[in-house]
Order: C-alpha cells, then sequence, then structure tokens
C-alpha cells in the first residue's frame, strides 16, 4: 500500500468516531455493599443502544440480565439507580418503572405493575 500525505488535520483514517464509540462502555456509578463488601457497578453500553447493565465485581457477570435495564430518571436529580445490603442488590427497571430484588441469581419484583 502506497503511502498518502495530506496537509495536518485532513489526512483519512481507517479508524472513525464511530468505530471507537460503538463499543464503548462508561461506568454510570459504583457502589458496595455495607454487609458483605462486595462491590458492584452499572455500566452504560453504546453497542446495547446505552443499556445500564449492573454488574459484580466479583462473579464479573450481570446481576439482573440481559432484559434488565438499570438507567433510571431519580439519578438525575441526585438519587441513584441501585443499592446492595447484605447479598441483594435492588434496582430500578427502566423498561417497567418496578423495583427488583437480586440474590443469588434469582430476581423478583418487589413493587406492582404500574
Amino acid at each position: 500500500m502506497a503511502q498518502k500525505y495530506a496537509p495536518y488535520g485532513l489526512s483519512e483514517s481507517p479508524i472513525t468516531a464511530d468505530a471507537i464509540a460503538q463499543d464503548s462502555i462508561a461506568f454510570i456509578t459504583i457502589f458496595v455493599d455495607p454487609v458483605t463488601k462486595d462491590i458492584y457497578h452499572i455500566e452504560q453500553r453504546a453497542s446495547e443502544g446505552d443499556q445500564c447493565v449492573h454488574m459484580s465485581n466479583k462473579t464479573q457477570k450481570e446481576v439482573f440480565g440481559k432484559d434488565f435495564n438499570a438507567r433510571t430518571r431519580v439519578h438525575e436529580y441526585g438519587g441513584g439507580a441501585a443499592i446492595a445490603y447484605n447479598g441483594t442488590v435492588y434496582s430500578s427497571n427502566f423498561m417497567d418503572f418496578r423495583l427488583y430484588a437480586a440474590k443469588d441469581g434469582n430476581i423478583k419484583p418487589i413493587t406492582p405493575c404500574a
């Protein structure tokens, strides 16, 4: 492949902004279970339509699974999307606005349908 020359800032790159952003993951929040000391975080995945996913740092697995979106509007006003206590993670699901509890892979809603 022949080398091409272009003025500063006008060269073409095979690496595009879209290619970089497509696989990006943003850490939204980090929280700790005060009893077990387990650490969790919520990551926003660009490749999945900006879905927010709970991750356990201990197991490196999703806490609520693929169909759960941990995004809320309350954090825009200083609140949080999740909390952990004594091995249970509590969170709201942006898809139905219900609160859920997850412990040892068991997920159950704790508020009624709207």
